[in-house]
């Protein structure tokens, strides 16, 4: 609700969290740490390519957990 314009201009899914690299945005969690973890000289994350992936998946899935408790708790009706 009442976005900034910047913020829309910034975020073309209009969500958090954008990240201002210089004159370029990123979106999305995971773009953003993926960038993040390049910018480290030992990764953030695991060696192993299998565990590697499944710190993805639960990251995507806790994400879309958090995402729907704060619709149930942000909802201004309880028919919403």
């Amino acid at each position: 609700e009442n976005k900034p314009e910047w913020f829309v201009k910034a975020s073309p899914l209009e969500k958090v969290p954008i990240l201002f690299v210089g004159e370029k945005v990123l979106f999305e969690s995971l773009v953003i740490l993926d960038y993040v973890n390049t910018l480290s000289p030992v990764s953030l994350l695991p060696a192993d390519n299998l565990e590697r992936a499944l710190n993805r998946a639960r990251a995507e899935f806790s994400g879309e957990v958090i995402g729907t408790f704060w619709s149930v708790f942000s909802a201004k009706t309880e028919e919403v």
